[in-house]
């Protein structure tokens, strides 16, 4: 578009986003400037893009038009764009929120069939659980239909070079070929991952990708409650664990060898240097912490083998107790 359009002298725009900033910044625009630098310009009949003040790092701009990129976590942003030619390009859309999807549905109202303005949208990811926008556009979900699915699948991967056969074959034994792993990342199949495992694949990485958004930010302060968690550790090679927690963040690990309810104790205490709530799963320890007078703050025990009430999302079955069940004390 940035070329064809521009050659026309419309008015146009394009918007990336994706499910994470770090995507655009690390992934996405890095690529956008591989490609440019292959393109044939003498076939287009213009100079290369300037990496000084059309191909900047997270932009191209030229005189009819730009495009940049856009935090999919802010559907604002993306509200309200206009131009004659419009285009959304929404990489790894699995975990697009489905706000964002809204904000950019709205963006077609003008669309004409014939003419201008004119208005397209490019989602692509690898597939993940049977949820979200995504899965909803591949399965033409009503009101949906509007929007042109493709299926890359594994033959057409390797026919392209971009996937081994020794590759796929050897995910296929590590992973197992009924897994979620394997039908996301091989087959490229929607499958859900919740008979793999109690926590869902794409939820921890969207945590993984929020914890680089933080260290790429230079570990910006964080807030909210500050609570330390203390897995105690009781028998054999294990370790003591302290959790230590700000907001919906675990922002450090502290390990310690295993030690006595004394010396654990201790351990707790200087971790608390802060203010934070201890949240313990020893009552040994929990004990001891309440017995230290200048101890200021509430000392909450966590009972890994207590019953709870937890159910699954869909509410259809409950839990052994609260370890496998993952209840926080701390709320």
């Amino acid at each position: 578009m940035a070329t064809t359009r521009e050659a026309a002298g419309w008015d146009w725009k394009v918007l990336t986003t994706a499910s994470a900033w770090r995507q655009l910044s690390v992934y996405l625009w890095p690529e956008i400037h591989k490609w440019a630098r292959r393109i044939r310009w003498d076939v287009l009949g213009r100079p290369a893009f300037s990496e000084v003040s059309e191909l900047l790092t997270l932009n191209l701009k030229m005189h009819h038009g730009a495009a940049s990129a856009v935090a999919s976590s802010k559907p604002e942003l993306i509200e309200g764009a206009h131009a004659d030619s419009l285009l959304y390009w929404i990489d790894e859309a699995k975990v697009v929120p489905n706000g964002t999807w809204d904000a950019i549905e709205g963006a077609f109202s003008g669309d004409r069939s014939d003419g201008l303005p004119e208005a397209f949208a490019l989602a692509v990811s690898t597939p993940g659980p049977p949820t979200g926008r995504f899965y909803d556009i591949h399965r033409r979900a009503p009101g949906l239909e509007d929007w042109w699915a493709r299926h890359v699948t594994l033959e057409e991967a390797i026919a392209a070079g971009r996937i081994s056969r020794e590759w796929a074959e050897q995910r296929r034994r590590q992973w197992g070929e009924d897994s979620a792993l394997f039908a996301n990342r091989v087959l490229g199949d929607f499958h859900a991952s919740d008979e793999d495992s109690v926590i869902p694949l794409a939820w921890v990485e969207a945590a993984v990708e929020r914890w680089h958004a933080w260290n790429d930010a230079g570990r910006s302060p964080l807030e909210g409650k500050r609570v330390r968690g203390v897995d105690v550790a009781r028998a054999g090679g294990d370790s003591t664990v302290i959790a230590h927690r700000l907001g919906s963040c675990i922002a450090e690990l502290e390990v310690h060898d295993r030690g006595d309810t004394m010396q654990t104790t201790a351990r707790v205490q200087a971790a608390l240097g802060d203010g934070a709530v201890p949240v313990v799963d020893s009552i040994d320890v929990v004990d001891r912490l309440r017995e230290l007078r200048e101890l200021r703050v509430p000392v909450l025990p966590y009972t890994g083998a207590a019953k709870t009430r937890g159910r699954t999302r869909d509410g259809e079955h409950g839990f052994v107790n609260v370890r496998i069940g993952g209840d926080v004390a701390a709320g």
